[in-house]
C-alpha cells in the first residue's frame, strides 16, 4: 500500500512538494513542515521519478523531482506529482528554497574533515573465522599481474604505474599471483577515505579491500504446516568465491553540527542508512561488524539474514531458503587510526592528491574459470542440500533457487570486482 498527500500550509507559508505514506492514512502532522513563503524562490520540474504504469490503478499518476530554477535555488529532496503519466508544466507552482536567505553551512575544512575522520572512523570488526581479511592496495598490487586482455600479456602490477581513465576500463585487469595470497593481511590494511561535500551535509566514505571474496553460506528449511522440522546450514561453494573485493561505510556528517546524523552499511549490491542514535559506538567512534567471506557491513553481531525465499512443495511443505551474514567481535581494523585520505574534490585547491592507482577503473580480481549456467549451480544446490533436505527439493524449486544465486553471485563474480571510482556510489547516491 501507499499513497500521495499534499501538505496545506497555513497562511504565509508554502509546501515545497508531495509527502508520501506506506499506507493509505494521512501523515502526522509532526512529519511535515513548510517554510516561510519569503524564504522561496520558483523551481523548476526536474528528473522523472515514478508513475502508476501497469499497476492496474483506477486513475494515473506521475511524479519528478522539483529542481532550482537559477543558482540562488536549493532544491530541497521533494517532489511533485500530478494525476497523469505527464510532466507538469504551468500547474502547479513549484517552489525550493533561496540560499541567500536561509543561509547553507560550510562543508568541513581539510583541518576538520581529518579530526572528523579521527574522532568518528569506523572500527571494523572481523568475523572470527574470517579466512580472507581486508589489505591495503599496496599490498594487493604487489602480489598481483596487471593484464592487458588485448594482448594477452601481463607484467607486475604497480600502483603509481597503473593505466588509468575509463578508456582502459575494460582493457587490463588484475589478478592475483598465486593463491597464498588470497588471506589479506590485517596489519598492511588501511581505510582509504572519500569525502562527498553538499550543502547541508558531508558524506564520509570509508573503503576497505579484501584479496579474496569467500563462498556464500545458506541457512535452509524444511517446513511442514509451517512449521519448522529439519534445516541446516549448507556452503554454497564455488557461489560467492573471487579474487579482490570492495566494501565501504559511509558516515553522514552535519555540516551544521559537525556530527554524524546517519551511517549507510554496503552489503553487497545494496545497504541500509542507520540513524546514529541506533548505531553502536566506542567512545566517538562508529562501530561496523563485517560478514564472514563476503564482507557485507552490518550494525551489529548476530546471524543476519538476507534474500529470503520461500518455495511451496508436495504435500503441504515447503522449503524456506536465506543467504547467511554472520558477524562476530573477531579482529578489528581501526579506520580512525590506519586510513588514508585519497579523494575529496569539494575542498578545491586544498582536496588531497589521489594516488595513481585510485584512477584505475579495470577489475580487481581474475575472471572465473567456471562461468556457471542454471544447470551447474542447480548440481551445487542438489549437491549442497541433498544431505540435509533432499527429499523435498523438487526439480522446479531448484531451478528457481539456481536462477536466483545466479544473479545474485555470478554477474560480480566472472571478472572480479570494479574499482572504487567504477561504482556509482563514489559519485553519485548510495
Amino acid at each position: 500500500d501507499g499513497s500521495f498527500w499534499l501538505p496545506k500550509p497555513p497562511a504565509g507559508y508554502i509546501a515545497l512538494g508531495l509527502v508520501c505514506n506506506g499506507n493509505h492514512s494521512a501523515p502526522g502532522l509532526d512529519e511535515v513542515v513548510c517554510v516561510r513563503q519569503d524564504l522561496v524562490l520558483p523551481g523548476k520540474v526536474g528528473a522523472f521519478i515514478w508513475d502508476d504504469s501497469g499497476t492496474g490503478a483506477k486513475r494515473d499518476f506521475g511524479s519528478w523531482a522539483i529542481e532550482g530554477s537559477t543558482d540562488s535555488c536549493l532544491a530541497s529532496g521533494t517532489f511533485v506529482g500530478v494525476a497523469s503519466h505527464s510532466a507538469p508544466s504551468i500547474d502547479p507552482v513549484l517552489h525550493c528554497l533561496d540560499v541567500n536567505k536561509i543561509g547553507v553551512p560550510e562543508a568541513p575544512t581539510r583541518a576538520e574533515l581529518d579530526q572528523l575522520i579521527k574522532r568518528y572512523g569506523p572500527k571494523l570488526y572481523l568475523n572470527l573465522n574470517e579466512s580472507y581479511q581486508p589489505t591495503s592496495a599496496e599490498w594487493f598490487l604487489e602480489r598481483a599481474w596487471l593484464l592487458d586482455k588485448q594482448t594477452g600479456t601481463k607484467v607486475q602490477a604497480v600502483p603509481n604505474d597503473l593505466p588509468t581513465g575509463a578508456a582502459n576500463k575494460d582493457r587490463y585487469q588484475l589478478l592475483l599471483k598465486d593463491k597464498s595470497s588470497r588471506g589479506g593481511d590485517l596489519a598492511a590494511a588501511k581505510a582509504y577515505v572519500h569525502a562527498k561535500g553538499s550543502d547541508f551535509y558531508t558524506d564520509i566514505q570509508f573503503w576497505f579491500l579484501s584479496a579474496y571474496n569467500g563462498p556464500g553460506t545458506a541457512r535452509i528449511k524444511w517446513l511442514v504446516f509451517d512449521t519448522t522440522v529439519h534445516s541446516g546450514n549448507p556452503s554454497l561453494a564455488p557461489l560467492g568465491e573471487h579474487e579482490g573485493d570492495w566494501e565501504h561505510v559511509t558516515i553522514r556528517i552535519s555540516n551544521t553540527s559537525r556530527k554524524p546524523e546517519q551511517v549507510y552499511f554496503s552489503q553487497h549490491a545494496g545497504g541500509i542508512w542507520v540513524d546514529i542514535a541506533n548505531v553502536r559506538r566506542d567512545g566517538d567512534q562508529i562501530v561496523v561488524y563485517s560478514s564472514l567471506n563476503g564482507h557485507a557491513s552490518y550494525p551489529s553481531v548476530g546471524v543476519n539474514y538476507s534474500e529470503h525465499r520461500k518455495y511451496n512443495a508436495a504435500y503441504l511443505t515447503a522449503l524456506e531458503f536465506f543467504l547467511r551474514n554472520d558477524t562476530d567481535a573477531g579482529p578489528v581494523l581501526d579506520c580512525g587510526r590506519q586510513y588514508e585520505l585519497v579523494s575529496a574534490d569539494y575542498l578545491g585547491a586544498d582536496k588531497p592528491a589521489e594516488p595513481v592507482w585510485l584512477n584505475y577503473l579495470g577489475r580487481w580480481g581474475a575472471s572465473s574459470e567456471q562461468h556457471l549456467t542454471v544447470k551447474a549451480v542447480q548440481d551445487i544446490i542438489v549437491a549442497a542440500f541433498g544431505p540435509i533436505l533432499g527429499f523435498v527439493l523438487n526439480t522446479t524449486i531448484a531451478v528457481e533457487l539456481a536462477q536466483l544465486l545466479l544473479s545474485l553471485f555470478v554477474t560480480e563474480d566472472q571478472d572480479g570486482p570494479s574499482a572504487p571510482k567504477a561504482k556509482g556510489s563514489w559519485a553519485g547516491p548510495e
